[in-house]
Parts: structure tokens; C-alpha cells; sequence
């Protein structure tokens, strides 16, 4: 069962994109393969979530055993404003998220992002010992039948090409790749009609 994650699972969430997170190609490239990547993406998703958690417009969402999580940006609001950036600095400075890298990364991201109302999946993840078994369609399916009913669009950008197939069977569809740094791995931008 998927249900939305309360304020005090901030941190449980936290950890569970981070274990998901710790071995995507986009993310190893941007921490230079920095040894305790685990405990730099807790700190950084736990302010995130938190973030998150205080925006009614977003939805943090947490299945029932708590083996997956999912961030979704409501319609509209995408862009995080210069002042929330300025709260999560510091923690991004703590995980080693800020350097020239993460911030031209960011600065594509948000150049290529599409103007038109959508739900964006800032991210989703379920831990490497629970994958393959529908934990990230289920997380996936809380939203996405809410775009099909409301007829609104929904994007993410994959960062591991392993995770094509999953999102296409969900119907997401690429869009031109994004021009990345060099050494960059695929960033790949994923646009999903509502049908």
C-alpha cells in the first residue's frame, strides 16, 4: 500500500533513496566517487524531504513496509525558489553537492525543463534488496492515475540507463537529451502523456 509519508518519516525516507541512489552513474559522477556516498545522499535527501514535506504542493510518498519512496513536485512547481536553495545549502554542502559539476548539472536540468503544467518526479528509488519487486510501480501508480484522470503530463529525468525499460512501461517517453558536461553520464529527460 502506498500512502503519504508524515513529517517524522523525514529521515526514513531519507534513507531510502539514498541506498537506492548510492550506485546511479549521474550521481557517482558527481561526487567524483567519493567513498561514504550512502551518508552524503542521507544528509542531502533528508533536507529535501523535509523541504518537501512542508510544501503542500508536493506529495512524498512511502510504501506500506517501507522499501521504496518517491518525491513528486505538484504542478507549477517545479523550480525550488532562490530561498528554499538558500536553506538547503548547507546541507548540500555537508553531502558534497555543491561544486562546478552539481551546479552546471542544475543549470541544464533547469534550462531544458518543460514550461507546460506537469507533475515532476524529482525522484524515486526502492532498496537494492526489494527492487524488481513493484515497490516503484506501485510508488509510480500514485500519481500517475491522477495525471491520466486529470489529463496533466508527468517528467522526470533518468539518470540510469538501466531504469529505461521500467519507465516505458509506464509510458514515459525520451525528449531530446540534455547537454551535459563533459564526462557526464546520460542524463536522459522522460515526458509521459496522460491517456
Amino acid at each position: 500500500m502506498i500512502r503519504k509519508a508524515e513529517p517524522e518519516e523525514a529521515e526514513r525516507v531519507a534513507a531510502i533513496l539514498a541506498a537506492a541512489m548510492t550506485d546511479d552513474p549521474v550521481v557517482t559522477w558527481l561526487l567524483h566517487g567519493r567513498d561514504a556516498r550512502q551518508r552524503r545522499l542521507q544528509i542531502m535527501f533528508e533536507a529535501v524531504v523535509r523541504r518537501a514535506l512542508r510544501d503542500p504542493d508536493h506529495e512524498v510518498h512511502i510504501d506500506g513496509d517501507g522499501n521504496g519512496a518517491a518525491l513528486w513536485y505538484g504542478i507549477h512547481r517545479w523550480a525550488v525558489p532562490t530561498k528554499d536553495e538558500v536553506r538547503l545549502l548547507p546541507a548540500m554542502l555537508r553531502a558534497g553537492f555543491v561544486s562546478a559539476r552539481a551546479l552546471r548539472v542544475n543549470a541544464m536540468m533547469k534550462k531544458s525543463h518543460p514550461r507546460e503544467e506537469h507533475y515532476y518526479l524529482e525522484v524515486l528509488g526502492t532498496l537494492p534488496q526489494h527492487q524488481g519487486r513493484g515497490i516503484g510501480s506501485a510508488l509510480l501508480g500514485a500519481v500517475l492515475e491522477r495525471c491520466d484522470a486529470d489529463g496533466v503530463p508527468a517528467y522526470l529525468e533518468n539518470s540510469n540507463p538501466r531504469n529505461e525499460s521500467f519507465y516505458a512501461r509506464h509510458r514515459f517517453e525520451a525528449m531530446p537529451s540534455l547537454t551535459l558536461p563533459e564526462g557526464c553520464p546520460p542524463l536522459t529527460p522522460l515526458w509521459r502523456r496522460p491517456g
